[in-house]
C-alpha cells in the first residue's frame, strides 16, 4: 500500500506533486493537463529510470515501482 499520493499531474509546466513516497509495488500515474506534449522521466536514479515518451495533452503513463531507490522527475 501507498505511503502518500498515487498520482502526478502535469499542469503549468510543473509536476504536482513535485515529491512523493510509495513503497515497492506501487503504481504511480501521471496525467498531462497541459495544452502542450510532455514526458515524465526520471532524470536519474538508482535501480533504472523510467520515460514515458511524449504525451499529449489528456494522455497518461503510469509507472510501478518495482524497486527501492530515489528516483527524480
Amino acid at each position: 500500500m501507498a505511503s502518500g499520493p498515487t498520482a502526478v499531474a502535469i499542469k503549468n509546466y510543473l509536476f504536482a506533486p513535485d515529491k512523493l513516497t510509495v513503497k515497492v509495488g506501487t503504481k504511480v500515474t501521471f496525467t498531462n493537463a497541459d495544452p502542450t506534449d510532455h514526458t515524465a522521466t526520471s532524470l536519474k536514479g538508482d535501480p533504472a529510470a523510467f520515460d514515458s515518451g511524449h504525451l499529449a495533452k489528456g494522455k497518461t503513463f503510469s509507472y510501478t515501482f518495482a524497486k527501492k531507490g530515489t528516483y527524480q522527475y
